[in-house]
C-alpha cells in the first residue's frame, strides 16, 4: 500500500496538518511518528 492509498483511505490523517517548531518537533514529530505515519515537509523563507 503507497503513501496515497493509506491517505484515501483514511481521510482522518489526510485532513491532519499541523505547523510545528523547534519548541514542539519531538512530541508532535518524532512521539507520534511512533504510533502512526508522519509526513514531514520542511521549507524555509528565502
Amino acid at each position: 500500500m503507497g503513501l496515497f492509498d493509506f491517505l484515501s483511505r483514511n481521510k482522518r490523517n489526510w485532513q491532519q496538518i499541523i505547523e510545528v517548531g523547534d519548541d514542539n518537533f519531538k512530541r508532535q514529530v518524532l512521539q507520534r511518528s511512533h504510533k502512526e505515519p508522519v509526513m514531514v515537509d520542511f521549507w524555509a523563507d528565502s
